[in-house]
């Protein structure tokens, strides 16, 4: 009779791998802050390009802006400080769970009130494009490879 043992090997690192993988999986938590970097860039993206689709100035507004010595584009920057609060992660409050992650800006920003709009003002909301929300993906499937790397 002919007998064959087939020995396996390695099979207890994987599970350890694939632990800290599910692990990692299971709460994202310390991907958070490279998120909100992530979002902040976006967000300046979304300054740069004025929305994109935002809508223009009434003339009422333009003349006003005008006649404060501001300037009239681009829109949502009349001073620079929603832009400089909404674009430092340093700014951004997140709070977050194991699989969600919220994102604000401060509440002394107007960025709050421009994002839906209300009465005659139209939203101008600080959009997160395909672009970086790929970037977002990426870098929580870094964090997965990281974990089943180190695991």
């Amino acid at each position: 009779m002919i007998s064959w043992s087939v020995r396996t090997f390695g099979d207890k690192v994987v599970a350890r791998k694939l632990r800290a993988m599910a692990n990692r999986a299971a709460n994202f938590m310390p991907v958070w802050p490279e998120i909100v970097e992530l979002a902040a860039l976006a967000y300046d993206r979304s300054y740069r390009e004025q929305g994109p689709g935002w809508a223009d100035l009434a003339t009422p507004t333009k003349r006003s802006k005008a006649a404060q010595h501001f300037s009239v584009y681009p829109i949502r920057e009349r001073t620079g400080k929603d832009r400089r609060t909404m674009t430092n992660p340093a700014n951004l409050h997140f709070s977050g769970t194991a699989r969600t992650v919220d994102i604000e800006g401060p509440s002394d920003t107007p960025a709050a009130f421009h994002q839906e709009g209300g009465g005659k003002l139209p939203a101008r909301p600080l959009k997160v494009s395909l672009h970086h929300q790929n970037m977002m993906a990426k870098a929580l499937h870094n964090s997965l490879s990281e974990a089943y790397d180190h695991g």
